[in-house]
């Protein structure tokens, strides 16, 4: 069969009637397999064709049947087999074709044949093929025209319908993502506020965020692992989810989870966790029985459940350091089945709920450690209202010392012990269970011969953790030890001026904690109630410098107190603190710089500074206020955090060691002595508290030191209003 020249003539009208109403026709089919027979329906129409097939380009290479009217018996699979050739030929054409044949038979016994492609922007979707038997009529090209107009429309209704359809389901998709990203963003939400609420406790966040793990992760079990100090893995947190319960069975779960607590706690180095610190990502482990990159713990767990299972971790990091893990498993049975792992959402999410795990962690820890920070300054403040009131008899001194130590530290027993004129030992004061009374019978006698006597030597605080079977424990200590029984101790020297005085002593014993030992800031605390003591002890000698302390440890207490009643706002501390430094820093200006998110320092301006009487001040003040915010590498704020310590310039025109872009900068202001004390959290900076004096006046000793405590107290307002919020 071969194409031949034809004749033309016009369409009739039914035929344009029809091509007309056809998009119309078209566009009502509710889906693709309405539209494929309402376009082979219409070719068999408007060309009276006895036969119509509708090919459609699949997916994959090669065509399929669409539609087809063909008469009885007739098979639509045989026909597209005769046809391919001339279906590639319109493809690679992008034309219709007409064709007439046999070859030289008479047109009542010839067929004449159509195929016209169905071409979109996006190539040729298919084709449509018609013919007709020479005794029922013979196409021209009227009809070759019509078939390729009807093609063109169904190619235009078929484009349309797949890109409706393919919108729809994208915009399925995104609902479906949009909804998974929704519930997702309301868990976290949700976690952050039980950590809003629970500072002290992380245990309800832990609560909430394997629950939320529960709602979003199809998985059988949630678990969290923390890390001792002792290098030693735990588990925190260990509880199945509905879904696993339902396809194991409470009994097999409940012995299951039997299994996974009897491996833990184990050392860390013999767990997963190693390697997922080293990474520091969340780890996808599919089938651990038979993984080889699963850990020991991994494939011992998978033994003890009875069965393997796929897992995604995300540790917990803080600065660095591994804290522990978020885990959850997938049991390779039932529904909840996973040989393929995680999908990156559900990594990403994880990994949110383990950093969120973490700031509960840190807070608690941060909130407990400022807690117990605020009662220590509260106690040492108590102490030193003693003293302040208590010039002359230390009595009351070392009363109150020990009240306070016994409040804020647990212990048994503790006592202050002075050294007379004659280097012998006797007791200033003692509280406790009674144990320590028998230290009585050691006293008084030489310094040297007493269970203190050699803190008292080196003149050192000594920690005596294990005093019945530590090594280089004192004869004295240990022989204690065997009359009240083992017990832990810390010996702190009561030094002035580098010569003891006496000595302050604290017994923790073993039936108080399993383990003994005090910490650092027990011991700092500890040091701090000793050198109290010695100043008790000395005030009638040093009433005068001792009356100059007290004014600045008055101010310091009141900056406490401001601190103890403004938790959440950091300002009122900020306002007494500068006013603190006004008095007592004569003619003084007083300024805070903070530093910001931005990177930039930031003044804290004292209300009222603006109108101080002094021109000076004024004028200094505006000047400091002016030239910032500053980015932190270019002030002198900043200069101070990164060094670490009080800067003092006596001389900030003249002197030695003033930064020369300092120097330049007096100029509008006129020469002034300055101190910059940096407000440090962490070994980081935060801020600087500055005083400056014009004309340049010295700075004593004691004034650094008050500016660094200011400094200091002005850290804890910030960490208190932090840690509220």
């Amino acid at each position: 069969m071969r194409a031949r020249s034809s004749t033309t003539r016009a369409p009739s009208s039914s035929q344009l009637d029809l091509l007309a109403q056809l998009p119309l026709r078209l566009g009502r089919a509710a889906n693709e397999a309405a539209l494929d027979k309402a376009i082979a329906a219409a070719a068999a129409r408007l060309l009276r064709a006895q036969r119509v097939l509708l090919v459609l380009q699949a997916d994959t290479a090669g065509a399929r049947i669409a539609a087809s009217k063909l008469p009885a018996a007739e098979s639509a699979e045989a026909l597209l087999v005769a046809v391919t050739p001339w279906l590639e030929e319109a493809r690679n054409t992008g034309a219709s074709r007409l064709r007439h044949g046999p070859e030289g038979a008479d047109p009542v016994d010839q067929r004449s044949c159509l195929v016209a492609p169905l071409v979109a922007p996006q190539g040729v979707l298919g084709w449509l093929y018609a013919d007709i038997e020479g005794s029922r009529g013979r196409f021209e090209d009227t009809e070759r025209g019509l078939l390729a107009t009807l093609a063109a429309q169904a190619a235009v209704a078929l484009h349309h319908l797949r890109d409706g359809r393919a919108l729809q389901q994208q915009d399925a998709r995104r609902k479906s993502e949009a909804i998974g990203t929704l519930a997702a963003q309301k868990a976290t939400a949700d976690v952050l506020q039980i950590i809003g609420s629970s500072l002290g406790d992380p245990g309800p966040v832990f609560d909430q965020i394997l629950s939320a793990c529960e709602q979003l992760f199809a998985c059988t079990s949630v678990a969290l692992f923390l890390v001792d100090d002792a290098g030693m893995a735990g588990i925190e947190r260990f509880q199945w989810t509905a879904a696993g319960r339902i396809e194991l069975g409470d009994a097999v779960a409940t012995a299951m989870e039997a299994g996974v607590r009897s491996v833990y706690p184990m050392p860390l180095a013999e767990t997963a966790l190693p390697v997922l610190f080293e990474r520091g990502g969340v780890a996808d482990f599919r089938d651990v029985l038979n993984n080889p990159d699963a850990s020991q713990s991994q494939r011992l767990i998978a033994q003890r459940i009875g069965g393997s299972y796929s897992s995604m971790s995300a540790p917990l990091m803080w600065q660095g350091r591994g804290i522990g893990s978020i885990g959850v498993t997938r049991t390779l049975a039932g529904d909840y089945s996973d040989m393929h792992g995680f999908s990156p959402g559900e990594h990403a999410l994880l990994k949110t709920f383990a950093d969120q795990a973490v700031i509960a962690i840190q807070n608690a820890r941060l909130f407990n450690e400022t807690n117990e920070a605020l009662e220590r300054q509260t106690a040492t403040a108590e102490v030193l209202q003693v003293i302040s009131s208590s010039v002359a008899d230390t009595q009351p001194v070392f009363d109150k010392i020990l009240d306070s130590c016994k409040r804020v530290i647990v212990c048994s027993d503790l006592s202050v012990l002075m050294v007379d004129d004659e280097g012998k030992m006797h007791i200033g004061a003692v509280r406790g269970a009674g144990g320590l009374k028998t230290a009585e019978n050691y006293v008084p006698q030489p310094v040297e011969k007493t269970i203190v006597g050699e803190a008292l030597q080196l003149r050192r605080v000594m920690h005596y953790p294990d005093a019945l079977n530590g090594a280089d424990v004192p004869r004295a200590v240990r022989r204690m030890a065997d009359v009240i029984g083992n017990y832990a101790v810390v010996v702190a020297p009561m030094l002035l001026q580098g010569r003891a005085v006496g000595a302050f002593f604290i017994v923790r014993s073993f039936a108080e904690r399993q383990w003994a030992r005090f910490t650092e800031r027990e011991i700092a605390l500890i040091e701090s109630f000793a050198g109290q003591a010695a100043i008790a002890s000395q005030n009638a000698r040093m009433f005068k410098e001792t009356q100059e302390a007290l004014e600045h440890q008055t101010a310091t207490s009141e900056v406490l107190q401001v601190i103890s009643g403004s938790v959440a706002d950091s300002k009122p501390v900020f306002e007494k603190i500068m006013r603190s430094c006004r008095n007592l820093f004569d003619n003084s200006v007083v300024t805070l710089g903070l530093l910001g998110d931005d990177a930039m320092i930031h003044m804290h301006q004292e209300s009222g500074a603006f109108n101080d009487p002094d021109e000076w001040k004024r004028k200094a003040t505006r000047w400091v206020q002016d030239a910032h915010p500053l980015p932190v590498r270019e002030s002198i704020y900043g200069y101070a955090m990164h060094k670490r310590q009080v800067l003092y310039y006596p001389d900030m025109q003249n002197g030695p060691g003033v930064p020369q872009r300092l120097r330049e900068s007096t100029a509008p202001v006129g020469n002034y002595s300055a101190l910059y004390a940096p407000l440090m959290w962490k070994e980081r900076g935060i801020g600087a508290l500055c005083v400056a004096r014009f004309p340049p006046v010295p700075f004593s000793e004691k004034e650094i030191a008050l500016l660094k405590t200011f400094a200091d107290q002005a850290v804890i307002a910030i960490q208190n209003a932090r840690m509220f919020r």
